[in-house]
């Protein structure tokens, strides 16, 4: 899965990084539910890069 997001200029990245993590985390977790070993964590990396 990827997830791209356009930031604007007043949100720190890190801060948008963390919830953009924690958001597709908690969304994979309670898609996935019941689907497959639930013991088994979901790692969620975002990469923060600069197009311009």
């Amino acid at each position: 899965m990827e997830v791209r997001c356009i930031l604007h200029a007043d949100r720190r990245v890190v801060v948008v990084a963390r919830q953009v993590r924690e958001d597709v985390r908690t969304a994979l977790n309670a898609s996935l539910a019941g689907r497959c070993d639930a013991t088994k964590p979901v790692t969620v990396l975002v990469s923060v890069t600069r197009i311009d």
